[in-house]
């Protein structure tokens, strides 16, 4: 499903950051890059912080996220919408300026700047929310923290685990838009092997979780082509 590419994107980034290319220079192969580190579009944080929306994110960039390796010749692409990876990039230092080139370092590419603890790639900032990739980026932008459910407290981690509810414990926000039935920004919960997906929508400081409708079955592509809110099945208030 195409909610789970953004974690094969990022598992893929992290198993060839192990595998530098091969060049006469090692100590251009040990070279550390001081601004390793997951970096996010940071008109995407944004309007998540504004709308809590991650359809309304989506929408509003190109350029989503990119994830710096430790060292040079490692490594990395940029991600459109989400959804697409660009061409493979490896970083390279000349002098002390850090440039995008092609893996064959044939092509030279972007400069990367930092301005004021973002990175500026083809004049867009990028926020950097974590050193490695273990922590999600709607996991950490927006739902990570504790929730009052009835008479129990939740905790949402930017890892993805849920604590403290017996009903789920991990989840998984949805991030790419692009397709049938996606026209409600939802939530994956899970709870060992078995897994749900729902709708979501912060209200205040309040998360509410919707049991959800589909709608306009294509009987061509056997898919539904639109998706609804039903009824709240639960309420989480943000207490901290």
């Amino acid at each position: 499903m195409k909610h789970s590419i953004l974690i094969v994107i990022i598992a893929s980034l992290i198993l060839s950051c192990n595998h530098s290319m091969t060049k006469d220079n090692s100590t251009l192969n040990d070279s550390i890059i001081p601004f390793k580190g997951l970096w996010v579009n940071e008109n995407y944080i944004k309007t998540i912080k504004t709308t809590k929306s991650p359809i309304l994110g989506q929408s509003e960039v190109y350029e989503s996220y990119i994830y710096i390796p430790s060292k040079l010749h490692q490594r990395t692409v940029m991600i459109y919408n989400f959804h697409d990876g660009g061409a493979d990039l490896t970083i390279q230092r000349l002098d002390s300026s850090y440039w995008f080139y092609s893996l064959d370092l044939k092509d030279k590419y972007d400069k990367v700047m930092l301005n004021n603890n973002k990175l500026i790639i083809n004049n867009i900032p990028f926020v950097r929310i974590a050193d490695s990739t273990s922590k999600g980026i709607l996991e950490t932008i927006l739902f990570q923290g504790l929730y009052q459910l009835n008479d129990r407290q939740i905790e949402f981690t930017d890892e993805g685990l849920i604590k403290g509810w017996d009903k789920f414990d991990s989840y998984l926000p949805i991030h790419d838009y692009f397709g049938p039935a996606l026209n409600v920004d939802q939530i994956i919960l899970k709870k060992g092997k078995n897994k749900v997906e729902k709708g979501f929508k912060f209200i205040n400081d309040s998360l509410y979780i919707y049991d959800l409708k589909y709608e306009l079955y294509d009987s061509v592509n056997q898919q539904y082509d639109s998706v609804a809110f039903k009824e709240i099945l639960y309420g989480l208030k943000k207490i901290n």
